[in-house]
Protein backbone atom coordinates (compact mmCIF):
# COMPACT_ATOMS: atom_id res chain seq x y z
CA UNK A 1 0.00 0.00 0.00
CA UNK A 2 1.53 3.37 -1.26
CA UNK A 3 1.00 6.43 0.15
CA UNK A 4 -0.14 8.97 -2.34
CA UNK A 5 0.24 13.12 -1.48
CA UNK A 6 -1.95 15.32 -3.70
CA UNK A 7 -1.30 18.75 -3.91
CA UNK A 8 -4.99 21.07 -4.62
CA UNK A 9 -4.32 24.81 -4.65
CA UNK A 10 -5.40 28.51 -5.45
CA UNK A 11 -3.48 31.39 -4.73
CA UNK A 12 -4.71 31.80 -0.96
CA UNK A 13 -5.30 28.34 -0.04
CA UNK A 14 -4.69 24.92 -0.29
CA UNK A 15 -4.73 21.09 0.87
CA UNK A 16 -2.84 18.44 0.90
CA UNK A 17 -4.52 15.17 0.30
CA UNK A 18 -3.39 11.79 1.46
CA UNK A 19 -4.74 8.69 -0.72
CA UNK A 20 -3.68 5.02 -0.16
CA UNK A 21 -5.88 3.22 -2.73
CA UNK A 22 -8.16 5.72 -3.53
CA UNK A 23 -9.13 6.51 -0.22
CA UNK A 24 -8.36 10.00 1.54
CA UNK A 25 -6.53 8.74 4.85
CA UNK A 26 -5.01 12.11 5.60
CA UNK A 27 -6.05 16.29 4.95
CA UNK A 28 -4.03 19.20 5.81
CA UNK A 29 -5.26 22.57 4.75
CA UNK A 30 -3.42 25.45 4.58
CA UNK A 31 -3.88 29.41 3.97
CA UNK A 32 -1.31 31.92 3.04
CA UNK A 33 -1.73 35.30 4.61
CA UNK A 34 1.20 37.32 2.42
CA UNK A 35 3.73 36.57 -0.14
CA UNK A 36 6.03 35.07 2.83
CA UNK A 37 3.78 33.42 5.44
CA UNK A 38 2.14 29.47 4.86
CA UNK A 39 -0.80 29.23 7.91
CA UNK A 40 -1.33 25.42 8.48
CA UNK A 41 -5.27 25.80 9.54
CA UNK A 42 -5.89 21.93 10.06
CA UNK A 43 -4.23 18.73 9.97
CA UNK A 44 -6.64 15.82 10.08
CA UNK A 45 -5.97 11.75 9.80
CA UNK A 46 -8.89 8.89 9.41
CA UNK A 47 -9.92 7.29 11.96
CA UNK A 48 -7.81 3.99 11.60
CA UNK A 49 -4.84 5.18 9.84
CA UNK A 50 -3.60 7.28 13.30
CA UNK A 51 -0.65 5.14 13.22
CA UNK A 52 0.87 4.64 10.05
CA UNK A 53 2.90 8.45 10.20
CA UNK A 54 0.96 9.88 7.54
CA UNK A 55 0.61 13.54 9.58
CA UNK A 56 4.47 13.05 9.38
CA UNK A 57 4.35 12.77 5.55
CA UNK A 58 1.72 15.58 4.87
CA UNK A 59 3.81 17.59 7.77
CA UNK A 60 6.92 17.40 5.02
CA UNK A 61 5.04 18.21 2.23
CA UNK A 62 4.15 21.31 3.87
CA UNK A 63 7.31 22.10 4.58
CA UNK A 64 9.09 21.01 0.88
CA UNK A 65 6.56 23.45 -0.65
CA UNK A 66 7.32 26.36 2.11
CA UNK A 67 10.93 26.03 1.33
CA UNK A 68 10.34 25.64 -2.14
CA UNK A 69 9.02 29.11 -2.70
CA UNK A 70 10.80 30.54 0.08
CA UNK A 71 7.88 30.87 2.53
CA UNK A 72 7.34 29.77 6.25
CA UNK A 73 5.46 28.35 8.56
CA UNK A 74 2.88 29.04 10.82
CA UNK A 75 0.92 26.36 12.61
CA UNK A 76 -2.69 26.96 13.79
CA UNK A 77 -3.39 23.79 14.26
CA UNK A 78 -1.47 22.91 17.58
CA UNK A 79 -1.14 19.14 16.61
CA UNK A 80 0.78 20.24 13.52
CA UNK A 81 2.72 22.62 15.78
CA UNK A 82 4.33 19.93 18.33
CA UNK A 83 4.88 17.87 15.59
CA UNK A 84 7.04 21.11 13.83
CA UNK A 85 8.55 21.84 16.86
CA UNK A 86 9.93 18.55 17.76
CA UNK A 87 11.85 18.16 14.81
CA UNK A 88 15.12 20.46 14.31
CA UNK A 89 15.15 20.16 10.39
CA UNK A 90 11.76 21.81 10.25
CA UNK A 91 13.22 25.02 11.94
CA UNK A 92 14.27 27.06 9.20
CA UNK A 93 10.69 27.28 8.19
CA UNK A 94 8.91 27.09 11.19
CA UNK A 95 7.99 31.10 12.30
CA UNK A 96 8.31 31.08 16.17
CA UNK A 97 7.07 34.60 17.64
CA UNK A 98 9.11 35.59 20.47
CA UNK A 99 7.47 37.69 23.42
CA UNK A 100 10.46 39.81 25.13
CA UNK A 101 9.33 40.08 29.07
CA UNK A 102 10.23 43.29 30.83
CA UNK A 103 11.61 42.47 34.00
CA UNK A 104 10.50 45.83 36.04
Amino acid sequence: MELEIVLINSLTAGKLVASEENKNVGTLSYSIDDSSIVNIDDLEIEKGYEKRNIENELIDAIVELARSNRKIIVAKNSFAKLLLEMNDCYQDVLCVKKINQVIA
